[in-house]
């Protein structure tokens, strides 16, 4: 799917490709990429998923979804969707049936995911948080969550990203 998406790439460079409804923000085609194969890198890299595991996505429709999206499916991940709205116990229900060893939430839902966590004694449990709709964030974190900025501050790496399509 992805690298169907990335093959015509080139066509619409400049064009714009998201615009969040609440914010007004957009996102040209290859700013798009660039984010995807970012987050891509980062999950494997730096947070040190592999390709074949499962990353749940706990997310409202915020502009950051679909380079996310894009890039765990870079990085050759399987993903599992979660509603923003349901229970602590829907979100465990879920993460215990799809296996997700990790997970991209926002921060207004980070208690909910911490709550289901301990609960589940997931102990080596991956939580990246992303900014709120209104563009907020979390000033100060715990050891196992990292900022979906920290993803994408880091650089493409093209040698693991090829490697995968092996």
């Amino acid at each position: 799917l992805v690298d169907s998406i990335w093959s015509r790439i080139d066509q619409w460079a400049d064009k714009t490709a998201l615009v969040c409804g609440v914010t007004g923000r957009e996102m040209k085609y290859c700013e798009l990429q660039d984010l995807s194969k970012r987050v891509a890198t980062a999950l494997l890299n730096d947070v040190e998923l592999r390709a074949g595991q499962v990353i749940a996505m706990i997310l409202p429709n915020i502009l950051e979804y679909p380079p996310i999206l894009l890039g765990a499916f870079d990085a050759r991940m399987i993903v599992t969707t979660i509603n923003p709205m349901y229970t602590a116990d829907e979100i465990a229900a879920q993460l215990q049936d799809s296996g997700a060893v990790a997970a991209i939430t926002f921060p207004d839902k980070l208690p909910t995911l911490m709550e289901v966590l301990s609960k589940l004694n997931h102990t080596n449990f991956k939580i990246i948080v992303t900014p709120n709709i209104d563009g907020s964030t979390m000033q100060q974190t715990t050891n196992n969550v990292i900022h979906y900025s920290e993803l994408i501050s880091k650089q493409i790496d093209h040698e693991i990203l090829n490697s995968l399509k092996a």
